[in-house]
């Protein structure tokens, strides 16, 4: 009966460890997975964070012209990054952006905006433990540009810069209305420009022929 009553308390104290190590299994995993929704939580914050960054950035390239210092000093920078907007929150500190050449480096403050190949937005989420996701996005559009040449006799011409395409043009003289004797044409060097093609047009006159030149 003694022996009995000793394998009865020995197989009370294994089932106590079972259940305590169950429990504390149990409370571990619950921990990690709280732990990990805060995370996924945090981490989600920051996408949208980078993402408003993304969004306000491509905004103001595509509405300013002149430098990126110009383009973006209402919010500030963090040494070559501008600040998003205060009104974002957390002062603008949820989000900075960096602006990419053609090379993939940062362009400094200095730079025209028409440089801007790409933009990285970086955002934070300050809840609980902070986290910084980024996002680059390509800045989509058109760089374009008006060139012109004047000239009195002889073919009148202008071209456009390298890697441009004409996409219009016209001239303006004392024969501006027929516009049929001007038309784009393309150059041996590779380049597009705009032409007069019949100089009897410019009857000795000053005249002034120009194009519109795009990239893509």
């Amino acid at each position: 009966m003694k022996t009995k009553q000793g394998s009865g308390l020995i197989f009370a104290v294994v089932l106590l460890f079972v259940i305590l190590g169950m429990v504390v299994t149990l409370s571990s995993i619950t921990v990690l997975e709280t732990k990990m929704s805060q995370k996924t939580k945090s981490s989600v914050g920051a996408f949208y964070n980078s993402e408003a960054g993304v969004e306000w950035a491509l905004n103001q390239i595509s509405t300013n012209n002149g430098d990126i210092f110009s383009a973006f000093r209402a919010t500030g920078f963090d040494g070559p990054a501008a600040k998003c907007p205060a009104s974002f929150g957390s002062g603008g500190d949820i989000c900075k952006v960096l602006f990419l050449g053609a090379d993939g480096k940062v362009l400094p403050t200095s730079a025209d905006i028409n440089e801007i190949e790409a933009v990285r937005s970086v955002g934070t989420q300050n809840t609980g433990e902070t986290t910084q996701r980024a996002i680059e996005a390509a800045v989509a559009g058109t760089d374009c540009k008006i060139v012109s040449s004047t000239c009195a006799s002889a073919d009148c011409q202008t071209n456009c810069p390298a890697g441009y395409n004409v996409i219009a043009g016209g001239w303006w003289g004392i024969m501006y209305e027929n516009i049929d004797q001007n038309r784009p044409v393309d150059n041996a060097d590779g380049t597009t420009g705009w032409k007069v093609v019949d100089s009897s047009y410019l009857s000795g006159n000053t005249n002034t022929i120009y194009a519109t030149c795009c990239r893509y």
